[in-house]
Formats: C-alpha cells, structure tokens, sequence
C-alpha cells in the first residue's frame, strides 16, 4: 500500500511539473519523500522542482540542530528513527546486563568493553534526541507548501492587514499556528513570519 502511495505521488508531481504547477509538483514530491526518502528519483525530480522556484530561501540562519534534523529526512522516515532508538537502547540494555554478570579477568577487555558501553550509550542519547526534535518538529512546526500562484503574507489573520511579503508556488513553509481560514507560517531558517489564506498553503500529511 505505502509503495503503492509512494507512485501515485510522484507521478502526480511528475504530471504537475510538465504543465508548470511547481506547488503541486513540489507538494506531491514532498509527499512521496516522506515516505521515501532515499529514493534517488525523487530527490533528483524534488531538486529540480525547487531549484525553478521564484523564492530561493537562505537556510544559514538555522540552527546546527536544526539543520541536522532536517538532514535526517533526506536519509531516514520519522517510523526508522523510532526502531533505529528502540534497536539501540535494547542492544544497550542487553550489553550492559552481560557485562554485568560476566566477570572479566583481563583489565584492558573490561576497559573495551567500558568504552564500548559508554559508546552505545552516548549513540542512543543522540538518536532519541534527534528522533524527539524531528517528530517535535513534525508535529507543531508541519512542513508546508504554497501552492497559489502568488499569495501576500500578512500581519495578522485576515485581508485587512498589512502585507509584509510575497511568496509563490513551491515555497515550502512551516505551519506555526491555523486559525479558522487562516494559517500562520514561517520561513526555513528566516525569522519571517505572518499570514495566509488557508487555500494558498497546503500541509504536508506525515507518514505516521
């Protein structure tokens, strides 16, 4: 069913790309990565949707962690770095009752094998932290994609504000916050924040 999915999403953003729609191309791309992240078709046609895009974003205000996160979903979904943590804190648990009941004689095996359980230990803190800031992130930051040709960013949640920017189709966003009809947004690594239609974004549906 997921390869499945997998297919219809990039032949539809195929299809979206041909007749010049880079939002639904980008959206449909965007999709199917997801779910695949490592396949190289998609990452190759999902680049050269974004690189035709009219707003190119400058990520270098982003934070090391969050460019981190971020390079996970080029390699892992959110579900593989579950069983990645998982898989690693029982590899640590059953070393660490071994080591426990093994009494080793020789100072420097024990001394391996010390290091090799702090190794362990220090990999698993690692992946649950990245594993808890991706699905953070997924969940109260989702990713976006302007999907109107052109759309004003306002002030607040509605016509009658002041425009701050303009964004076009294939910017891809981050929802802060959805009121009503309106959806607040903000750059990838900018501090730009403000709002739009609900009908000129639409949300990327996680895979979990």
């Amino acid at each position: 069913m997921t390869f499945r999915i997998i297919v219809i999403s990039f032949n539809l953003g195929n299809a979206y790309f041909k007749q010049g729609d880079l939002g639904q191309a980008i959206l449909n791309y965007r999709f199917a990565e997801k779910m695949s992240p490592r396949d190289a078709d998609i990452q190759a046609n999902l680049a050269l949707a974004r690189s035709q895009t009219k707003d190119q974003i400058n990520i270098e205000g982003e934070l090391f962690l969050s460019r981190l996160t971020k390079l996970t979903q080029r390699w892992l979904t959110v579900n593989e770095m579950a069983i990645i943590a998982l898989n690693v804190w029982f590899f640590l648990a059953l070393f660490f009752i071994i080591y426990s009941h093994v009494f080793v004689h020789n100072d420097n095996l024990r001394l391996v094998l010390q290091y090799t359980l702090i190794s362990i230990a220090v990999f698993l803190v690692f992946s649950i932290t990245l594993f808890g800031m991706r699905l953070y992130e997924e969940i109260t930051q989702p990713q976006g994609v302007i999907i109107a040709s052109a759309v004003d960013i306002t002030s607040g949640p509605g016509d009658q504000y002041v425009t701050e920017f303009t964004l076009h189709s294939g910017t891809e966003v981050r929802v802060i916050e959805v009121r009503k009809d309106w959806v607040r947004l903000t750059l990838p690594g900018n501090q730009l924040q403000g709002w739009v239609s609900h009908d000129a974004v639409a949300i990327i549906v996680d895979e979990f």
